[in-house]
């Protein structure tokens, strides 16, 4: 059973990565929802697996999670699902969810996954 307010931990698997950290703060003279974001990139696959959300009063409002799945066979890194709590109103989201297999390359030929393709599909 899950505990209230977050993920239960025992489904859950941690791992300890090195990041790289990016600070993201709000421009003077600009009103966002956010203060500041820190963004925790993982260097292996340079996914975003963490941030931390501040509100305008610099108070930590809000932090969310990646978890990663790595495809040996393919071989790629993917994000399986994100979750974010907000530790103001202690409520939680999941996004993203799969719970199907991944179906890589699915659908497209061979050929369509070239460096000619991404100039193709760049263009406006």
């Amino acid at each position: 059973m899950s505990p209230p307010h977050h993920l239960n931990p025992s489904y859950l698997r941690w791992e300890l990565h090195r990041v790289w950290v990016v600070v993201a703060t709000r421009k003077a003279g600009k009103s966002h929802i956010y203060g500041k974001r820190v963004f925790y990139l993982d260097e292996d696959s340079w996914a975003v697996v963490a941030t931390d959300i501040y509100d305008n009063a610099g108070q930590l409002w809000r932090i969310g999670f990646a978890n990663l799945l790595n495809a040996y066979d393919v071989p790629v890194t993917v994000i399986r699902a994100t979750w974010h709590l907000d530790l103001q109103e202690g409520s939680y989201a999941v996004h993203e969810l799969d719970i199907e297999p991944i179906r890589f390359n699915q659908g497209k030929a061979e050929g369509f996954y070239t460096p000619a393709q991404v100039r193709k599909l760049s263009r406006r």
